[in-house]
């Protein structure tokens, strides 16, 4: 059986049995109502805006907190938009499904690195990480894909650095576009 075959069907079979897990949770513990920070966040400074037409650039950019959480503002409103409606349950699955895309990824590309040895422990020791219940809250608030999209961000930064001479232009692009561009850490982080 061709190798690139059987890489590929490990990392598919990691992210069905990862995706099975997280929809689990959210089916056994999810509620359909907006929690906390979220009526203030989308229902107040997102929706509400928008329906109104006054949601400008601008505010998709404004702190939350300490962070600006732009892309988790875009996915909150793109799945508003193509839903009809604001949807806590779709946006728990959508955030599931970006979280084991990137986990994915993450096994792939240290895959790569490794020119493709070890798929099966990277696959498992990623698996262990996406499919248990830990820091459930994030899985069970609707709001929350920034903290997934801080996992890629980052990542893809090492990756890139990583893969890059020390100092070289693209090195440093790659710091500054991607590290610092995403905006979705603290301020201190910056």
């Amino acid at each position: 059986m061709n190798r690139q075959f059987v890489n590929w069907m490990i990392l598919v079979v990691m992210a069905l049995i990862a995706i099975s897990a997280r929809l689990t949770l959210i089916h056994l513990y999810s509620m359909d109502l907006p929690y906390l920070d979220q009526w203030d966040q989308e229902a107040r400074s997102l929706y509400i805006p928008f329906e109104e037409g006054t949601l400008g650039p601008s505010s998709l950019f404004q702190l939350f907190q300490q962070h600006r959480i732009f892309f988790t503002r875009i996915t909150a409103l793109g799945l508003y938009v193509a839903n009809g409606q604001w949807d806590n349950r779709l946006q728990m699955v959508t955030s599931s499904l970006i979280y084991v895309a990137i986990i994915v990824a993450i096994a792939r590309s240290l895959s790569l690195l490794l020119r493709n040895r070890h798929l099966t422990v990277i696959a498992f020791s990623c698996l262990l990480i996406v499919a248990c219940p830990y820091a459930c809250e994030n899985t069970l608030h609707g709001f929350q894909s920034q903290m997934y999209y801080v996992i890629a961000f980052s990542f893809g930064t090492l990756f890139l650095l990583l893969n890059n001479p020390p100092f070289s232009w693209r090195w440093n692009i790659d710091k500054k576009s991607l590290f610092r561009g995403t905006d979705t850490r603290p301020p201190a982080c910056a």
